[in-house]
């Protein structure tokens, strides 16, 4: 049984095609060494993980910029950190492949899929980890660039930091679910709602944080911040979402 077979596909699409046979390990193996990844991360980062988060949703905090010296990107610890964003950037790819991997359950909270999501199961994946990967590079380059243009450096350097800071905190709950949910299926229609759920609301509060900031580290009133970080948010997703329907016909 591969890695992926808990959640293939249902072949009802010409263009599905099923993963090619190979020798390879149990699911249980594969689920085994994620979490052994997740439990070593967790391990070499947890002291200014949990002193990060603190920061992140004290309410005392809320017009700070940063923990001080608990920077998670600080010093040593920069390879963790990089090893942090990859996570992310993984967890998020399993995340849309698990909603793609259930088209009744898309079906009934999103819509059909698009077709570039159509495909064997590792070419999903892999189309939904560039997908990811380039919303959020793209995403950062328009925060630096736009605070650049304006003048407003540190607002972009500091909306930066506190989105990687919030997704990593939604990424230490998502990804042990995900996993777990690979070699439990029956778990989705209960594990993808509350993520979704606990994505929008730590979006909310970082919003709000943002907001907040915005008056001491720049000239804009709250309603330029507002639009400011709505365009930032949705206008990555759908450029990426529409060029890779164009891209992969």
């Amino acid at each position: 049984m591969t890695f992926l077979e808990p959640h293939a596909f249902p072949v009802q699409h010409e263009r599905l095609l099923p993963m090619p046979d190979a020798p390879v390990y149990d699911t249980e193996l594969y689920l085994l060494a994620a979490l052994l990844l997740y439990a070593y991360l967790l391990y070499k980062t947890a002291p200014r993980l949990l002193a990060y988060f603190r920061f992140l949703f004290d309410w005392r905090s809320l017009d700070k910029v940063s923990a001080g010296r608990q920077s998670l990107l600080a010093g040593h610890q920069t390879f963790y950190g990089f090893c942090l964003i990859a996570a992310s950037f993984v967890t998020l790819s399993l995340y849309f492949y698990q909603w793609a991997a259930q088209p009744e359950l898309t079906a009934r909270y999103v819509g059909p899929l698009p077709a570039w999501l159509t495909g064997s199961e590792g070419e999903v994946l892999a189309r939904l980890f560039v997908f990811v990967t380039a919303v959020f590079v793209c995403k950062w380059l328009l925060f630096y660039g736009i605070s650049a243009l304006f003048k407003e450096g540190a607002f972009g350097s500091a909306a930066v930091r506190l989105e990687t800071g919030y997704l990593f905190f939604w990424v230490l709950w998502a990804l042990p679910l995900l996993l777990v949910s690979f070699g439990l299926p029956h778990l989705l229609p209960f594990v993808l709602p509350v993520l979704t759920a606990a994505y929008v609301l730590i979006l909310l509060f970082r919003w709000f944080k943002m907001l907040v900031l915005s008056r001491q580290l720049s000239r804009f009133s709250y309603l330029h911040i507002f639009s400011y970080l709505c365009a930032l948010e949705i206008l990555p997703f759908l450029c990426f979402y529409k060029l890779m329907g164009i891209v992969i016909a």
